[in-house]
């Protein structure tokens, strides 16, 4: 069975509702790209996780708080890199058939580097939004 992961964006909850506190990841992340995501991975009855710039590799029911870290400054830390690299292990995407990442390449490529060679298939899944 494959498993989908889905980016982050950049619009969350907190930007209309700055007082939210902690909300669940699934629900934190607001803008229309997210969405129609989401919407695509919960079609689909595989499990899903959300690949957060802070958090890492996150399930859609865990409680995050707000940040603002880019794409750009995730890539080039050496810690959260490793940081993903465990996740993966610990969440057995290692021994994944195959994982899909939505949308992104950039997001692509932090799967791929958590994930290093291996036998999981790791591929690009677009969609129109």
């Amino acid at each position: 069975m494959e498993t989908i992961i889905v980016p982050c964006t950049r619009q969350k909850i907190w930007d209309t509702h700055p007082n939210a506190g902690p909300t669940q990841a699934r629900d934190a992340y607001v803008g229309s790209p997210f969405r129609r995501w989401r919407a695509f991975a919960e079609d689909c009855g595989s499990p899903w996780f959300i690949l957060s710039t802070k958090y890492g590799f996150t399930r859609p029911e865990w409680p995050i708080s707000n940040y603002s870290v880019p794409i750009s400054e995730a890539e080039s830390d050496s810690a959260f890199l490793a940081t993903l690299r465990s996740q993966a292990h610990e969440l057995g995407f290692d021994t994944c058939e195959a994982l899909r990442v939505l949308d992104w390449e950039r997001f692509l490529r932090l799967v791929q580097l958590a994930l290093g060679t291996g036998r999981t298939s790791v591929v690009l899944h677009k969609i129109l939004y």
